[in-house]
């Protein structure tokens, strides 16, 4: 985790957070993916009309609490998330700290956390990716300003976790408690509107509950990785342990995946190329 940087345009954050319909309307449009991660055995989900009925069905069937909502790319379609999304010093900071020449944008994502939301338990953002990379560097961009500690839910990280290879060779994450790893553990702290925190792909992070009586945390999330990394080999090296993907990031990448050849180079239109 590298320390916060600032935006040369703080109230950029806030107009695209007042511009997104306060979230709402996006609510009703995205929850699907979510009815369909934490409610495995729910086969039909065209049933699903409404933001009520899906959140009552997760809340009857689903296998976990619900710990935000998520809404993917919407630079394609929200002018002031392109602006921010495609800014050149957000990818240039990504490349200096990747340490490459050529990189590309892989996704955008803006997460809601309403109060009384439940945790989101530890995870890497890679094992969420059909890329077969280790260069791969996340920006977290708060859309209002976050309190730190246990009065709002920021990102809190285990320092180095993304070096330790013994962990997902020996271990099934799945229900794995980090506390004997002896991770460093430090969180975003209080952060502004315009602050930016950054956490390679591998990088494992959660975020508390969101309290009680705290305003709705929205926040951006901005995914880059070097051109010229290529997609798992899912289909054609049966050393691949395809099962590791974790599914709960398909409607990100369903648009173009499908039209790449397995192994082949990650590049797409809709995975643009950002930096230079």
């Amino acid at each position: 985790m590298t320390q916060p940087l600032l935006l040369e345009n703080p109230r950029q954050a806030e107009c695209l957070a007042a511009g997104s319909s306060d979230g709402r309307g996006l609510t009703n449009n995205h929850l699907k993916p979510g009815v369909r991660v934490l409610c495995p055995k729910l086969k039909d989900l065209n049933g699903i009309k409404s933001e009520q009925q899906a959140l009552q069905l997760i809340k009857q069937q689903g296998n976990s609490e619900l710990g935000f909502l998520q809404f993917f790319n919407l630079h394609r379609m929200e002018p002031a998330i392109q602006q921010l999304v495609w800014s050149k010093q957000l990818a240039a900071a990504a490349a200096q700290l990747l340490s490459v020449q050529r990189l590309r944008l892989y996704q955008d994502c803006v997460f809601l956390k309403e109060p009384g939301y439940a945790e989101t338990n530890w995870h890497s953002d890679l094992r969420m990716t059909p890329l077969d990379t280790n260069t791969f560097v996340t920006a977290w961009i708060p859309l209002r300003p976050i309190k730190g500690g246990e009065h709002d839910s920021g990102l809190v990280f285990a320092a180095c976790s993304h070096r330790d290879f013994a962990l997902p060779f020996w271990h099934d994450l799945r229900e794995r408690d980090l506390s004997d790893r002896g991770y460093e553990l430090a969180d975003t702290g209080i952060m502004a509107v315009g602050d930016v925190s950054w956490h390679h792909g591998w990088l494992l992070h959660c975020a508390a509950p969101q309290p009680p009586g705290t305003s709705r945390r929205l926040a951006l999330a901005v995914s880059f990785y070097a051109d010229g990394a290529r997609l798992l080999a899912c289909k054609s090296d049966p050393s691949v342990h395809k099962h590791m993907l974790h599914d709960e990031d398909a409607e990100s990448y369903a648009d173009w995946l499908s039209q790449l050849k397995d192994a082949a180079p990650a590049r797409h239109p809709l995975l643009p190329l950002v930096y230079p």
